[in-house]
């Protein structure tokens, strides 16, 4: 008696499992504080998810496409503000010896690199809110200062007129 309470326990179990694996993918929708989640339940391995891989793909290539412009015009403005800026070398006894002052190496004169980063920092901020619609944290804007304050002195330094 025992037994075949076993064997009919595991085959309800088997059947349990089959249906699990077996079953319809489900998207279930909830909104938190105006903002679209979407959790997905897994379903059958074979069926194809081709319409929320495309979603996703959409969503991903407007925010990348947005900061890859964003991106290329702060580095085309920083190298024009760059080639404007010059700085005087010495070159004695076969050295070269950095005469001007620091900050016109790093900042530019009237401080042109920091006002483009401070800028393009603020603008950035308010296209990641209002634009994508996504929340600003504090991750996002400590990553973005730093990245924008190491890329463009980096690139001020690089493309800022020498004269020896």
């Amino acid at each position: 008696m025992s037994n075949l309470r076993r064997k009919i326990h595991s085959n309800l179990n088997e059947e349990k499992t089959k249906k699990k694996s077996n079953s319809v993918q489900k998207i279930s929708k909830s909104k938190i504080k105006g903002q679209k989640i979407q959790s997905v339940k897994t379903g059958i391995k074979n069926q194809s998810n081709s319409g929320l891989v495309f979603k996703l793909r959409k969503n991903f290539t407007r925010k990348n496409v947005t900061y890859f412009v964003l991106f290329l015009v702060d580095i085309a403005l920083v190298i024009y503000s760059a080639r404007k800026n010059i700085v005087n070398y010495v070159v004695v006894s076969d050295q070269s010896i950095f005469v001007s002052k620091t900050r016109y190496l790093l900042f530019g004169r009237n401080y042109i690199n920091l006002i483009i980063t401070s800028f393009f920092y603020l603008y950035i901020c308010l296209i990641h809110r209002f634009f994508l619609h996504e929340k600003n944290t504090r991750k996002f804007f400590v990553c973005l200062f730093f990245s924008l304050i190491i890329l463009n002195c980096l690139l001020f330094v690089i493309f800022t007129k020498r004269i020896y």
